[in-house]
């Protein structure tokens, strides 16, 4: 894992077990950001992008914690054995951090928290679900740097900004990818597989887990192919079919939640019917 100097701006590397205090750095990407290979020991102050991560340094001195975490150049993304190891890692990279900065570019200084939160694009970035989950301590800054509050302290403001339905990605890998740390998945990153990386995803958490809730989503079928019927998937094409599925919870009972397998003609599961009556 590469870390920036706070002090010299330089990029240190460390392995899992002599990571220092760092802090990370949760944002969205600019036009101008400074890349892995724009980094030495006099990087290019003259990109816009170069602000955010000396401000980061600064803010990271000031809580005595002297390295800083920022994706745009911490990750060499010309190399697709690195981004994938970086991608499988993320989610576990920000919750070991001492604390994570959010600096949100578009919320205007006078706003209220409240007010502003749902129209920053942070909120509507796939990769930020993670970076908003897994640190412990998070601390929010606005367009202007000014501090806006903790997570804890935010936590009513924040609790729509947790769905990942709503949540929008470059890339339709990304939709997939941007999910596996929250999931506790590992898996290869093929780019150009497009919405089969999503159901990659689904098989991938079958395996792991017996919740049926993985199936509780809003179809959209496709045309018939034969006969009056209609068919489609059992598994979601898209987390934005998920936007309705938010309060839906599997029972804690094992008859209710049977084992299911995965096969080459499918998925194979028991099914349990019951009838509930109203209290």
């Amino acid at each position: 894992m590469r870390l920036i100097n706070a002090q010299t701006m330089v990029l240190d590397e460390f392995f899992d077990d002599d990571l220092p205090k760092y802090v990370i750095l949760s944002h969205t990407w600019g036009k101008d950001e400074i890349l892995y290979h724009d980094m030495g020991k006099t990087p290019p102050s003259t990109k816009s992008g170069y602000t955010k991560i000396t401000t980061t340094c600064r803010l990271a001195l000031e809580m005595d914690i002297p390295y800083v975490w920022v994706d745009t150049c911490c990750i060499d993304k010309t190399s697709s054995a690195e981004l994938t190891e970086s991608i499988n890692s993320m989610f576990d990279w920000y919750a070991r951090s001492t604390v994570c900065v959010v600096w949100l570019s578009d919320f205007e200084p006078d706003t209220e928290f409240k007010d502003g939160i749902d129209k920053c694009l942070w909120v509507f970035r796939g990769w930020t679900l993670q970076e908003l989950i897994a640190p412990s301590t998070i601390i929010f800054y606005d367009k202007s740097w000014t501090y806006r509050g903790t997570k804890s302290e935010l936590s009513q403001e924040l609790s729509e900004a947790t769905l990942a339905a709503r949540r929008k990605t470059t890339r339709v890998e990304d939709e997939a990818y941007c999910l596996l740390g929250i999931m506790e998945v590992n898996m290869p990153l093929i780019y150009g597989e497009k919405a089969m990386a999503f159901r990659r995803l689904q098989e991938e958490i079958i395996k792991r887990s017996n919740d049926i809730t993985v199936f509780a989503w809003n179809p959209i079928c496709t045309e018939p192919t034969h006969g009056r019927h209609s068919h489609c998937s059992l598994l979601a094409p898209s987390p934005a079919n998920f936007l309705h599925s938010g309060s839906i919870v599997a029972f804690n009972l094992r008859r209710y939640n049977p084992e299911f397998l995965l096969t080459n003609k499918g998925i194979r599961r028991e099914e349990c019917n019951s009838q509930f009556q109203d209290a």
